[in-house]
């Protein structure tokens, strides 16, 4: 039986699958996520550091302690620091309270900041 030219033929599960080629900087990395090494107050400023280099977009990260004032503004302050500074003194603040994955602090390679709690002066 002739097969007509408006017939396809049926591909195979390799076929079917959509394939991009991928250059050597583009191949599929795992994202690492930062942990948060340490948490130190002074005054109106909160100073996190990671073990990794971060990045920060954006001027608020949605961080927030157990005292209750507002985050003004962050900044980069070091490639694995940074420091938030809110309204009032946060001097008292015994925990820092990470937002669930924040796309404010990320990694170099995709991962996020990840601690939902994090004692302070630890």
């Amino acid at each position: 039986m002739a097969t007509s030219p408006l017939s396809r033929r049926k591909r195979s599960p390799s076929e079917r699958q959509f394939k991009t080629i991928l250059r050597a900087n583009q191949a599929n990395r795992p994202a690492y996520n930062a942990q948060l090494v340490t948490a130190v107050v002074a005054q109106e400023d909160l100073v996190l550091t990671f073990d990794r280099p971060v990045l920060l977009r954006g001027t608020l990260t949605g961080i927030t302690t157990d005292v209750a004032e507002d985050e003004v503004s962050s900044a980069r302050t070091g490639t694995n620091e940074i420091t938030v500074t809110f309204a009032g003194s946060v001097g008292a603040a015994t925990v820092v309270n990470f937002p669930p994955y924040t796309g404010n602090i990320r990694t170099r390679d995709g991962g996020f900041a990840v601690s939902p709690q994090f004692p302070v002066g630890a």
